[in-house]
């Protein structure tokens, strides 16, 4: 496991989903919960055991000053979601 440090970028402004990056690579999904606090993240397949969960929940906090995912963390490794999702991101910010 690494510990480096990862960035949690928004795909849109005021929504609540995007992706984190090591240095520039992408490296997740993550969808967080406004309500109830919860945090969900896909990684892409052979990553996620390289970051550890405080790595995951301190890239989204220090996007959003909320701490997600404290009583509800959900991670996959599932390139489709991965994929789909990074696609998406890049479609609109670049």
């Amino acid at each position: 496991m690494t510990e480096q440090k990862l960035n949690f970028e928004l795909t849109e402004k005021n929504g609540d989903y995007g992706i984190i990056f090591q240095d520039t690579k992408p490296v997740a999904f993550a969808m967080f919960n406004k309500k109830d606090f919860s945090l969900a993240v896909a990684f892409e397949k052979g990553e996620s055991n390289k970051y550890s969960k405080s790595q995951v929940f301190l890239s989204v906090f220090d996007k959003t000053n909320n701490f997600y995912g404290a009583s509800d963390y959900r991670v996959t490794e599932n390139n489709a979601i991965f994929n789909a999702h990074s696609k998406r991101y890049t479609e609109l910010n670049n």
